[in-house]
């Protein structure tokens, strides 16, 4: 069980992302009308940007989440290199 609620919860920004994309995409009329020019808009291009930053910025979370554990568990006098 616990594997599954930690998959689900790690899914979870990816899954709201994705469904952001295609709530956002034109219809194939809309595609058909305007052109292949109508794909593009701010809402894919942040999306996207989003689901491609998102890995980073929680590794940049985890880390400095680890780095101060491991400070608080050192005794005074002791520096971290």
């Amino acid at each position: 069980t616990t594997f599954w609620w930690v998959s689900q919860l790690g899914m979870l920004p990816g899954t709201l992302v994705f469904v952001w994309v295609g709530a956002s995409a034109p219809t194939l009329q809309e595609i058909a009308e305007k052109g292949i020019k109508s794909l593009v808009s701010w809402q894919l291009i942040a999306a996207l940007s989003l689901l491609g930053l998102f890995p980073l910025a929680l590794r940049l979370v985890v880390g400095r989440l680890r780095a101060a554990k491991l400070h608080a568990r050192q005794p005074d006098g002791i520096k971290l290199p």
